[in-house]
């Protein structure tokens, strides 16, 4: 998601034992649920012992690192967003009348609540039919045994983003988050109006990290449309090399000079990058023949789940 910014701990430590403490609860219920599948129940158990650990430090006055504190909470909003989408475990197993719209928490950060409208608000118009078959689209046959998901977890990275932002369902002739803003728009909190008006801007694409500013951000190159983006992100702007390629999506901060990471950041190995590329352009060159005037965007929209599927495919090979 788009960061908003990080908390001292040493000013402001009340918001993030709440947030430290519903992100505990939000584990339990679903380590709870009996459709969890094997495969993530260690992550299950170990997060709670990584959170308990950091209330433990701060209640005993010991120093802490909100970035890191900050970093494992995203991970494991993450993390619950992936699960609880793929396999249902959130919502119903939660106490939630089945069909009834979610309600977050208003102690949430309002992007963290504004994500949790939008997923909620595209999965309750999806059949468990249409789940499951856009599900298929996006990681592939080989990731099923029936109906059954048996693929890599990390392959859903970005499922419920794609499903929100970028596919247009059977049955329907707009984007997920485009019907929410028609629908849901204008009785959201002002705050989480204003990111929803950014995320409708969002850039899906393949781009080339150029210039970096270590700890602040770097520069991203559109390799479909060669647009550069200044980003904001001090997380990855730490581990990222000048000339590495990513699949990402950026949403612009208010006033549209930077953008900040909306979702994550998927980096395209080296030795598969030209066979993608490859795979890539005859793709968009198809689609130029097809769709006259159609931006690099619409074209990325409309072939992501393409792309991830045979950068999957390259990646094990």
């Amino acid at each position: 998601m788009v960061r908003i910014g990080y908390r001292s701990v040493g000013t402001d430590q009340d918001p993030l034992l709440a947030r430290i403490a519903r992100a505990r609860v939000r584990l339990s219920e679903c380590l709870a649920s009996p459709r969890v599948p094997p495969e993530v129940r260690p992550f299950l158990h170990e997060a709670p012992a990584m959170l308990e650990q950091v209330e433990r430090s701060i209640a005993a006055g010991e120093s802490v690192n909100p970035a890191a504190i900050e970093v494992l909470l995203e991970k494991i909003d993450s993390f619950l967003e992936d699960i609880g989408g793929l396999h249902g475990l959130l919502g119903a197993d939660a106490g939630r009348r089945p069909g009834a719209s979610l309600v977050p928490d208003p102690g949430s950060p309002p992007h963290r609540r504004l994500a949790e409208r939008l997923y909620d608000f595209v999965q309750r118009r999806l059949d468990p039919t249409s789940f499951i078959a856009l599900t298929r689209e996006w990681a592939g046959e080989d990731a099923f045994r029936g109906n059954a998901f048996v693929g890599d977890r990390a392959v859903m990275a970005e499922h419920s983003a794609w499903l929100v932002y970028d596919k247009i369902p059977p049955g329907q002739d707009r984007r997920g988050v485009e019907c929410f803003a028609e629908s849901e728009g204008k009785s959201l909190p002002r705050e989480e109006q204003a990111f929803l008006r950014l995320w409708l801007q969002d850039r899906p694409s393949v781009y080339r990290v150029e210039s970096i500013r270590p700890g602040k951000g770097f520069s991203a190159r559109d390799l479909l449309d060669d647009t550069v983006l200044r980003v904001r992100d001090w997380t990855n702007s730490r581990t990222l090399t000048s000339g590495a390629i990513v699949l990402a999506r950026f949403a612009p901060f208010e006033g549209g000079t930077d953008y900040g990471l909306l979702g994550s950041l998927t980096a395209v190995p080296r030795k598969v990058w030209p066979r993608l590329k490859e795979f890539v352009d005859g793709l968009h060159e198809e689609y130029r023949g097809a769709t006259p005037g159609a931006g690099a965007v619409a074209f990325f929209r409309a072939h992501h789940a393409q792309i991830r599927r045979r950068l999957s495919e390259l990646a094990r090979a």
